[in-house]
């Protein structure tokens, strides 16, 4: 790494970092080396030779296992970088390697002999004009496809977040208007010192959010990013993001709305948006953006939830419990299971609400909101079951003064004062310094009903 300015992948896409050896091992495989360009589709028809399968019909990519004759055309290979067209608006990369020829669409092109310059260090766009227009040519529909497989295979959470961070997940190019022009002024390579001075910023961000105070700290070095460099969105979302960690969701829809005045609507931008809008009381607003970001044929399972969410806030049951069912279909996960129980207790459906608030114990068992509202849920009902819930909500998040004070009463009600009185004293041996004074109050006046032993 460190050729052209990138020191990571995702930004350009020379062969420093497409450039990967393949080794291919096992019983039957003769030692040998070829030079010869190929891609990741050749991989599943080389594995299916390997095992005596025949691949199905219209599969790209060619089997590796046989040496093929010297004159045997070698297919176009298609690549992109497309991670800073997503994430900040940049112009999209891609293109195409041809035999010894490489070329890179971009609106600064660019065109390399790989034989003559393996390095990537001198351009002959503009002197082999007959050979990029070419490859040009062919790159077209390539780039075509590349639009209509935007309709992606739905990932579970954590492993899209692992792929979308190392640049590996398809597009949703649908989301971005096929008609877009971008100038040179938006080619990854004119904003590589914007890309450099990020990337300081995160190493500023690391070092300061290690301190107890460092949350504010953060906001100033992200507020005077934006103030440089007002035309790059990741700082907006991650601005965004630390104001709704501390509380400050009006302030962070304040931010976004500026990143969307400038043309800056970008995924992750409208998604940071939507969480803003509902935690600060706008689920109109949410549901409205999500609405947009929901309508690809594999939805993200948190817009397709939080959509639930905005729903339900607006009072709109039925809808809200069809986004959530929708959501769990992508991904079944604690908190999902979780609104849904709140949407049916919202209806009035208790029977309904217990059962999937139990699925959401059992997706996360350390999932605390789970265990709270099933204790909630059941009370009415189920006081030895409530009892359970409870006490498991409060052992994950000692902190959680409602939970504490809401199991300790039903502890008095149920004549366990003894286990509901070592649950306060354990409460106040660990408060915080920076505690709140009415939680302490609260806790305090509970014990104090309790008397002494």
């Amino acid at each position: 790494m460190g050729e052209h300015g990138e020191v990571t992948h995702t930004l350009f896409a020379y062969d420093t970092t497409l450039h990967v050896p393949l080794i291919i091992a096992g019983p039957g495989i003769a030692p040998a080396v070829r030079d010869v360009p190929v891609s990741h589709a050749d991989l599943l028809p080389t594995v299916l030779d390997l095992i005596a399968l025949d691949p199905p019909a219209g599969l790209d990519g060619r089997s590796l296992r046989m040496e093929l004759p010297a004159d045997t055309p070698v297919p176009l290979i298609y690549f992109e970088a497309l991670n800073a067209n997503l994430t900040r608006n940049w112009a999209p990369l891609t293109g195409i390697v041809a035999n010894r020829w490489k070329f890179i669409d971009l609106p600064i092109p660019e065109l390399y002999d790989l034989q003559a310059d393996p390095d990537e260090r001198t351009n002959v766009f503009a002197q082999e004009t007959a050979q990029a227009s070419r490859m040009q040519a062919d790159l077209a529909p390539l780039k075509t496809l590349g639009a209509l497989a935007s309709a992606r295979v739905a990932l579970d959470s954590e492993v899209e977040a692992r792929l979308q961070a190392l640049g590996y997940t398809a597009s949703r190019m649908n989301r971005q208007p096929l008609n877009q022009v971008y100038t040179e002024a938006d080619d990854p390579k004119t904003q590589l010192a914007v890309h450099l001075a990020w990337r300081e910023v995160l190493r500023q961000l690391a070092t300061v959010l290690a301190a107890p105070e460092g949350k504010q700290d953060a906001l100033r070095i992200l507020m005077a990013q934006i103030e440089q460099h007002p035309r790059f969105a990741p700082a907006y979302t991650a601005t965004a993001t630390l104001l709704i960690d501390l509380g400050r969701s009006a302030e962070a829809v304040t931010v976004l709305d500026a990143a969307v005045g400038l043309s800056l609507g970008t995924d992750a931008v409208l998604e940071r948006l939507s969480l803003a809008l509902l935690n600060a009381g706008e689920p109109e607003r949410a549901a409205g953006i999500l609405e947009t970001l929901v309508v690809v044929d594999a939805p993200w399972a948190d817009d397709v939830n939080r959509l639930g969410a905005a729903y339900g806030a607006l009072g709109r049951v039925d809808a809200a419990r069809a986004q959530f069912r929708r959501a769990l279909e992508i991904e079944p996960n604690a908190e999902i299971w979780k609104n849904l129980g709140v949407i049916e207790l919202q209806d009035g459906n208790t029977t309904e609400a217990i059962l999937a608030l139990e699925e959401s114990t059992r997706a996360d068992a350390g999932y605390a909101p789970g265990w709270r509202l099933l204790g909630a849920a059941l009370r009415p009902t189920d006081v030895a079951g409530a009892l359970v819930a409870w006490r498991r909500a409060v052992d994950l998040t000692p902190a959680d003064v409602d939970a504490l004070l809401d199991l300790t009463a039903l502890m008095v009600e149920s004549g366990a004062q003894e286990d509901a009185r070592r649950y306060l004293e354990r409460y106040l041996g660990n408060a915080r310094t920076d505690e709140t004074s009415t939680a302490l109050q609260q806790v305090r006046r509970q014990l104090s009903t309790l008397g002494t032993r």
